[in-house]
């Protein structure tokens, strides 16, 4: 895949999870991934594309990869935060409301109100 149409499946993979088409996202996002599986924002994305489909353990695999690869981002750890909310881990929820607390404190709050909720 050229970089031309690794960049094509990101556009159309972001139509697609703004649409409302999880599926044609998820395909998306992951030929993207075959060709760049260590970059944070496509492993982001597919984790999104899962979370939307309601694939909470797929979504958390690669969300984490994702916190793993770009640690301390603030939208991926609020996202895996409400993905563990989803996925009933309200421990890792709250451990991942610790970490977010410390970078923006405002996102932090709308999460502990996510666990509580």
């Amino acid at each position: 895949m050229t970089d031309q149409s690794f960049q094509k499946n990101i556009e159309l993979g972001n139509a697609a999870l703004t649409s409302g088409n999880y599926v044609e996202a998820l395909a998306c996002f992951e030929r993207a991934l075959e060709v760049k599986p260590d970059d944070a924002r496509i492993n982001a994305k597919v984790g999104a594309a899962q979370y939307k489909l309601r694939n909470y353990p797929a979504a958390i695999k690669h969300l984490e990869y994702a916190n793993e690869l770009k640690p301390g981002d603030r939208e991926l750890l609020y996202s895996l935060g409400m993905v563990y909310i989803k996925a009933g881990e309200k421990t890792k929820a709250l451990t991942t409301y610790d970490k977010l607390k410390k970078l923006n404190p405002e996102k932090a709050e709308d999460l502990y109100r996510a666990i509580y909720a």
